[in-house]
């Protein structure tokens, strides 16, 4: 349930853009999601869905970029993709441990592409 906030942050978001650019026609919404966000993006189509319709944002395709999560190693700084069952550095150099980073747990609005 807590999609439904996201979607209204999404809505305000484009539609104080909408006012801010002569009111064009929205084509695309995207939005930077990190896997481990905790956020569904079907959730959060479905409310932004319900929440737009019949407003200057309905019928806009809301598109994500889905983001991994990296960790960082604590010997080398090396960012990687953490393997299954395994924290150890990607870098077959390397004998550290990786730490979690905040990679992978965006929510970012942006760019809004609109149809003059």
């Amino acid at each position: 349930m807590h999609e439904y906030n996201y979607a209204l942050k999404i809505f305000k978001a484009a539609e104080k853009y909408a006012l801010e650019t002569e009111n064009g026609r929205f084509l695309e919404i995207k939005i930077k999601l990190g896997k481990e966000s905790g956020l569904s993006a079907e959730n959060i189509c479905l409310y932004f869905e319900q929440i737009s319709k019949g407003g200057i944002c309905e019928g806009v395709k809301l598109t994500f970029d889905i983001v991994e999560p990296l960790l960082r190693c604590v010997k080398c700084g090396k960012l990687f993709k953490r393997s299954p069952f395994s924290f150890a550095c990607s870098d077959k150099n390397c004998s550290g441990e990786g730490e979690p980073t905040e990679i992978g747990k965006e929510f970012e609005i942006g760019p809004i592409t609109i149809k003059s």
